[in-house]
């Protein structure tokens, strides 16, 4: 982000909204972005990309909304299928993700999913691509680490 500040580049930081703004109103705002950039929570080794989330804006921004997306992907997010990646969401990215948000889920205390029905569950819009939508370009870059959960 300070890199793009430097370069006098405008973006969108969905936790540091402009004066006036609230988070809702940037996360309607990145369907116009030019560029979308974001994360998955796992690709499979033949190529599918799986994301989960809450409300669902940020995969319906990967799928439909900026023209060109980039995924962010470092090798621990690599599965074999996606089984696996379903998995890896459950054990390892779901239970993460709730305890950095604080969130009142059965994952958050015991490290694991267990398809709760907990009002401040993350895990509800899933999201299995193959191919980037038609008129839509989606660019993954791997990285060679370990990124994120």
């Amino acid at each position: 982000m300070e890199k793009l500040t430097q370069k006098n580049i405008t973006y969108i930081d969905r936790y540091n909204p402009p004066p006036g703004k609230t988070m809702e109103d940037v996360e309607q705002m990145a369907f116009g972005a030019d560029y979308y950039f974001s994360s998955a929570n796992a690709i499979t080794q033949d190529g599918y990309i799986l994301n989960v989330d809450s409300s669902g804006n940020r995969v319906a921004a990967i799928i439909y909304g900026p023209e060109k997306v980039y995924l962010v992907v470092g090798q621990n997010k690599v599965c074999k299928d996606a089984e696996a990646a379903l998995k890896r969401n459950q054990d390892i990215a779901a239970p993460l993700n709730c305890k950095r948000l604080q969130r009142k889920t059965p994952c958050n205390h015991t490290g694991i999913c267990v398809n709760c029905l907990s009002p401040e569950r993350i895990c509800r819009a899933y999201t299995l691509l193959q191919m980037a939508p038609t008129n839509h370009e989606i660019t993954v870059v791997m990285i060679g680490e370990d990124l994120g959960y």
